[in-house]
């Protein structure tokens, strides 16, 4: 029986030792990946008004409170000044794998 408790790349060796009616075999080892799962990021607060403070996106993901990173016109300050900015939120995590991207205008 092999669990697997992350992603990544595996390798599995399996032995048989010998006794007296029988021989040991040969050890065989196996490598393979365990790709990272996917999950979903729903971005919110895409629209604001301007007031003169940093507007931030917000993110929820599925599976629920993953990190996410996110970006605005490619940097990682939100932006405070009136305008429209791409942006991207991007899940950091050993396991899994996901992105979203949309507008948000000031």
């Amino acid at each position: 029986m092999v669990t697997l408790s992350g992603a990544g790349e595996v390798t599995i060796r399996a032995t048989q030792c010998c006794d007296n009616n029988h021989l040991a075999a040969t050890p065989v080892e196996r490598t393979f990946a365990v790709t990272k799962a996917a999950a979903t990021i729903t971005l919110g607060d895409l629209s604001a008004t301007y007031d003169g403070t940093q507007k931030a996106v917000s993110t929820i993901t599925n599976p629920s409170g993953l990190t996410v990173s996110t970006t605005y016109n490619g940097g990682t300050d939100a932006p405070v000044d009136p305008g429209t900015y791409d942006v991207v939120s991007t899940i950091v995590d050993s396991n899994y794998q996901g992105s979203a991207a949309g507008t948000l205008v000031i």
